[in-house]
């Protein structure tokens, strides 16, 4: 869509593109409004003038996550330790399941062979859900799959299986 934008002297006339019109500090806008309303630019002239440039670089970006300031540090080192339990887990849980893909390892199997290494079935459950919501995993009544119609899911995967590699090599040499 393109507004053609009339002014007293036809010389003047602009064409401003629909994102023109939504971009406040588009060019185009920014040209005609000494010449619609003089008052209102003079204005924003001035108060441009005052503007963090900073602040307008920022916007063009993602916001950025600011983290919260902790004076406790026993809740920050929690929550580390949370997450790179979790982290871990997953691992574990999408290379287990890529490498036991055929014939799938059930559900029960798989939380005996993660338990073996100090995780608890709640936890393990708890990170499987996650994947499954990030539609890395597909759950079954007595299964967890890899989900091999997202191209992603099967990427991690495979590179979640190379880490977990030796784990499952000397689970193979105890059985």
């Amino acid at each position: 869509m393109k507004i053609l934008l009339e002014l007293k002297n036809p010389i003047d006339s602009k064409t401003i593109t629909e994102e023109e019109i939504k971009s406040p500090l588009s060019e185009s806008l920014l040209s005609v409004l000494p010449i619609i309303d003089p008052e209102s630019y003079d204005k924003f002239e001035a108060d441009l003038k005052n503007v963090d440039t900073d602040w307008f670089a920022e916007q063009k970006h993602e916001p950025k996550v600011v983290p919260i300031s902790s004076e406790f540090d026993k809740l920050d080192e929690l929550i580390s330790d949370i997450n790179v339990a979790d982290t871990e887990i997953k691992k574990r849980v999408l290379g287990y399941t890529q490498w036991f893909s055929d014939p799938p390892v059930s559900k029960d199997r798989l939380y005996q062979l993660l338990e073996s290494e100090k995780y608890g079935a709640d936890k393990i459950e708890n990170n499987a859900q996650r994947l499954k919501q990030e539609n890395l995993l597909i759950e079954t009544e007595n299964y967890w799959l890899t989900n091999t119609k997202n191209d992603m899911a099967v990427e991690v995967s495979e590179q979640a299986m190379a880490v977990v590699m030796p784990e499952i090599l000397a689970l193979l040499e105890d059985d």
